[in-house]
């Protein structure tokens, strides 16, 4: 199963690499509509997955996760690769999908982001930092020279 798997990202790697770059806009309801798709087929596969292997010694349905992500606003406009971005798996939904964006400079980790965004105490569930243009190839199930992110 996990050759299959390897060989099966390996050719879409080769397919992916002669398309051209998938546009992800960073207005919050085009982008909300894109991680949500991306998310509800992620978590229905996680689910397959989980049904149908042995993860971890352990096998059947698991809890479900809504997504939360934090953008950090701060700096140049006109440079979104240059952003940080945070995000969290939380128990819910995986229709929850939420975005928020954060533009105080004074944020120096990605614990401070997501807590500026989400509130104190706010389920830090797989939580993952990185700068923005990463951040969203991961959530959309792309390779980061596979997406071109535009305001």
């Amino acid at each position: 199963m996990v050759e299959l798997l390897g060989t099966l990202r390996k050719q879409a790697v080769e397919f992916n690499s002669r398309q051209p770059p998938t546009v992800v806009h960073l207005e919050s309801r085009q982008l909300r509509a894109q991680l949500a798709d991306a998310h509800a087929r992620d978590q229905q596969l996680a689910r397959r997955l989980a049904e149908s292997i042995t993860i971890g010694g352990e096998r059947g349905v698991r809890p479900t996760r809504s997504l939360n992500l934090a953008i950090h606003t701060y700096g140049h406009g006109d440079r979104p690769d240059r952003r940080a971005a945070v995000y969290a798996w939380p128990l819910g939904e995986p229709a929850d999908v939420q975005i928020r964006y954060v533009s105080d400079d004074s944020i120096e980790s990605a614990e401070a982001l997501y807590e500026s965004a989400f509130g104190t105490g706010a389920d830090t569930a797989d939580l993952y930092c990185a700068m923005l243009p990463e951040v969203l190839a991961s959530l959309l199930g792309f390779e980061v020279n596979e997406i071109e992110v535009v305001d």
